[in-house]
């Protein structure tokens, strides 16, 4: 399947997969991926106040030049089964809720592309591998209860970065590329 899509509900299961090139997840009703692939190719939006489930190995690949954008405080859940996996080749970004969204432990977020904190804090709960791409802090905050792993990329801009981090070959860049900024550490662990 390809095309545009509102989510306002239900379950998308199967061992298939979609590509869409317009994704609208919004309401207050509970969303669930089961065991399919989504495949974002264009922009997508996530509005309401309602969760959405990954379970049984389901995929959500963000692709090159595709823009996921969280406005919602909501939280992406782990269901019952084989791990689920984000793949961000393109835009994962937070630009409304003011509060958290968090991605639930057990959930793989593996970073490609560029993750924007705008407004708010997005929060990582299990794993977030970045190996080339880049993590922006734009005036929000990124958080994580694991190890932040960053073997590539940059961690850049100015915001709130709260966890541990292990850097085996990011570039840092406190305040953005090309801006005076500065970086700081309070508890936990660096390497």
């Amino acid at each position: 399947q390809t095309g545009s899509f509102v989510w306002s509900g239900g379950t998308i299961s199967g061992a298939s997969s979609a590509t869409l090139n317009a994704l609208n997840i919004d309401t207050n009703t509970t969303k669930l991926l089961d065991t399919a692939t989504l495949n974002l190719s264009g922009a997508g939006t996530w509005t309401g106040n309602s969760g959405l489930g990954m379970t049984e190995g389901a995929i959500f690949n963000i692709q090159n030049g595709a823009t996921f954008d969280v406005r919602t405080n909501a939280t992406i859940v782990l269901g019952a089964g084989a791990a689920p996996a984000i793949n961000n080749a393109g835009t994962y970004k937070k630009t409304a809720g003011g509060g958290a969204s968090a991605i639930a432990a057990g959930i793989d977020f593996t970073n490609t592309g560029t993750v924007s904190a705008g407004n708010g804090t997005l929060t990582f709960e299990g794993s977030f591998t970045q190996t080339r791409g880049a993590a922006g802090l734009a005036g929000g905050g990124i958080s994580w209860q694991s190890v932040l792993n960053f073997s590539g990329g940059e961690l850049r801009g100015a915001g709130t970065i709260a966890g541990n981090v292990s850097n085996t070959g990011a570039t840092v860049r406190p305040g953005g590329t090309g801006a005076a900024g500065s970086g700081g550490a309070t508890g936990g662990t660096a390497t």
